[in-house]
């Protein structure tokens, strides 16, 4: 493999790992009042991703309609399970 397809591997790999976002996260925690536990927001190349725990399914709507607000445009991911 030559040094212009590493990098090109490189680069690919490097744009599926998520970022973790933590000024989103902490807009999202104060939004909500910290009706999210163990929220993230996490950036991929494709999409926003947001994870965390909520006894409410109106609580996991909100998160995302906040985290929305911010995305422009760039799909959401609801990961947020309800229990």
């Amino acid at each position: 493999m030559n040094r212009q397809s590493e990098c090109q591997s490189e680069r690919a790999i490097a744009s599926m790992v998520p970022i973790d976002l933590p000024e989103l996260t902490d807009l999202v925690t104060r939004r909500l009042y910290g009706s999210v536990r163990g929220i993230r927001v996490l950036r991929s190349s494709t999409h926003l991703l947001i994870h965390g725990r909520t006894d409410s399914y109106y609580i996991k709507q909100l998160a995302q309609s906040v985290l929305l607000e911010y995305a422009d445009g760039v799909p959401v991911i609801n990961k947020i399970r309800v229990f």
